[in-house]
């Protein structure tokens, strides 16, 4: 799967050549080509089924990122408080708490696998270095006893250091992916229709 930057960038060099061609079939046209009307023809059918699915791939792909970075974000607030919750009275309370946030961390796991083909190498970065304190700390929780909790303090304070900085991307620099998509699928449809019109006009 590409991330958002690879999918804008192969539709606007889709885009580019065929929009060549059709600029060479005006040429023809202008020149009287007996055979430009119905090449023209033939390439604006598989042109406006390029940008037909290229929007609805595009709006698809954006709906799904959404998605997910929604879901990672609910999930890394959940771990937070579950991190900061005080300390378990008993036996019966640690195996509740070591359950809810084995269950938390397998799910951003899940999340993290499916989103992180999407994402750019910085994008990768930040949610990788979130993933690997969640690792060791998981690692070091499943072997702790109740009485020996004290013990990973450490780990807790820097996975939730990290997950803070998860958080912070999540509430500002994620949106330009999804508003980068957004702007390339309206402004690929507004180009489609301009050039529809424009080229229309030439056979009437």
């Amino acid at each position: 799967m590409k991330n958002a930057g690879n999918l804008i960038n192969d539709a606007k060099a889709q885009w580019n050549r065929v929009k060549t061609e059709i600029e060479k079939l005006n040429v023809q046209l202008s020149l009287g080509s007996s055979e430009a009307k119905e090449t023209f023809e033939r390439e604006w059918k598989k042109f406006s089924g390029f940008l037909d699915e290229q929007s609805q791939h595009l709006r698809r792909h954006s709906h799904w990122v959404s998605k997910l970075l929604e879901e990672l974000k609910q999930r890394t607030v959940e771990l937070k408080t579950l991190l900061k919750q005080a300390t378990p009275e008993n036996e019966h309370e640690f195996t509740n708490r070591r359950e809810d946030l084995l269950r938390t961390m397998y799910e951003l796991e899940f999340i993290i696998d499916q989103l992180y083909p999407a994402l750019g190498d910085e994008e990768k970065h930040t949610i990788s270095t979130f993933r690997i304190k969640m690792e060791v700390y998981r690692t070091r929780f499943i072997i702790t006893s109740l009485h020996e909790l004290a013990s990973l303090d450490a780990q807790v304070s820097q996975l939730t250091y990290k997950a803070d900085e998860l958080l912070t991307w999540l509430e500002h620099d994620s949106d330009s992916v999804k508003e980068k998509i957004q702007r390339f699928s309206k402004g690929i449809g507004t180009s489609f229709d301009h050039m529809k019109q424009a080229f229309g006009e030439l056979f009437k």
